[in-house]
């Protein structure tokens, strides 16, 4: 069986020291406690993303009914690990799922997920007795392993074992996907619109207290040497499930004022770890905001607030005119209506009304897209269009 949900973490201080998976004592790479709660929320806030899991597991968990009951085809059967196969290559966009290799979970489905495993598994399970079809089919899922594995041993049996169990993995990420998703989002807009005192919000985060979701943590205690030859205690999780993780990384930058907080520039989630109040990330603006030019969030915001914001507006519409009429010279030109000089001419007045627009505010508002225009430009270079011939 692959340890697809198996993750391994050390926590010393305010960091979180995320462990390879084939070789758990050997670290991979240190984080900021906080840190994955925020990429989870950065990563679930993208709306083709959740609909693509969605339509490969829709949450109602009939899939899993189907399989328990064995009531599926071998054509469904074998599109159920296609469906598998796609939420892997979905789960490379969460982190810490998307630093790590998963070719061996790949390589399970394809050969778990097969025709001929599928005439196994229904041969075993035709000769299962009435009574134990119904045990199975109605067993909730605490109980399904051991139920299973109390039936004589068979290889259809051991495969139907493996599907079922690879299928609940599956199945129990995208549930904690969607049971993380509402509160996480919640509680980060309560911090994004915070006033009051960090009391305010952890009473915000007691109403959707999870305690009850760290069943699957395994917690050790280790001395680890730094790089300064001094020691500190390190506390050792491992993990069998994703919301675990993602709750103890979450609620742990909590205890270290580690608060996920969205950026009101660009609307990414950030994390404030040194500046309690900080109020955008440390990553640019969007280009459509700036007009394209290079600006970190903070500094876009200062001139947004200093008054400046329409000019970069300004700013980015005539540069979208000018690739326009740049565009139609070219066409002419490859249409044979104007001379490549004509066509080099027009592109370097064109250039210069730019130039002269992203500086001159009013300019930009009045005379540039008059002067722009397709008829006006190659005018200046000698063209006469066929209208006023």
């Amino acid at each position: 069986m692959s340890n697809l949900l198996f993750l391994s973490a050390e926590i010393v201080s305010d960091r979180m020291i995320l462990m390879k998976k084939d070789a758990p004592r050997e670290p991979l790479q240190t984080f900021p406690l906080g840190h994955f709660a925020v990429e989870f929320l950065n990563r679930i806030g993208e709306k083709s993303l959740t609909d693509q899991m969605k339509c490969a597991f829709p949450p109602d968990g009939e899939d899993y009914d189907l399989l328990k009951s064995w009531d599926l085809d071998e054509t469904e059967y074998v599109g159920f690990g296609k469906r598998l196969l796609s939420v892997l290559d979905l789960m490379k966009s969460f982190p810490p799922y998307s630093m790590y290799d998963q070719t061996e979970t790949r390589t399970e489905i394809e050969q778990l997920f097969t025709a001929e495993n599928y005439a196994l598994i229904s041969e075993w399970h035709r000769k299962l007795p009435r009574s134990e079809k119904t045990r199975i089919k109605e067993t909730i899922l605490l109980d399904f392993t051991s139920l299973i594995r109390d039936l004589p041993y068979c290889k259809g049996k051991a495969l139907f074992e493996q599907t079922i169990d690879i299928a609940v993995d599956f199945m129990s990420l995208l549930l904690d996907f969607e049971e993380l998703d509402i509160p996480l989002k919640r509680f980060t807009d309560a911090v994004s619109a915070r006033k009051g005192a960090d009391t305010d919000l952890l009473a915000l985060l007691a109403a959707f207290n999870c305690s009850d979701s760290f069943s699957a943590v395994e917690t050790k205690y280790k001395v680890r040497s730094q790089e300064d030859f001094t020691y500190k205690v390190a506390r050792v999780l491992t993990f069998s499930d994703y919301i675990s993780f993602l709750l103890t990384d979450f609620y742990e930058g909590i205890m270290h004022n580690h608060y996920p907080r969205r950026c009101p520039s660009c609307g990414r989630v950030f994390l404030m770890e040194n500046a309690r109040y900080q109020k955008y990330c440390k990553g640019y603006a969007p280009p459509e905001l700036t007009g394209g030019q290079k600006l970190l969030c903070s500094q876009w915001a200062l001139r947004k607030e200093s008054g400046l914001a329409k000019e970069f507006a300004d700013a980015d519409e005539a540069k979208r005119i000018h690739t326009n009429v740049c565009g139609s010279i070219r066409k002419y030109c490859s249409l044979g209506r104007i001379t490549k000089r004509q066509a080099d001419e027009a592109k370097n007045i064109a250039d210069e009304f730019l130039d002269r627009a992203v500086s001159d505010h009013p300019y930009a508002q009045g005379d540039y897209p008059v002067d722009m225009k397709l008829d006006s430009l190659l005018g200046r270079v000698g063209y006469v269009s066929r209208r006023k011939r």
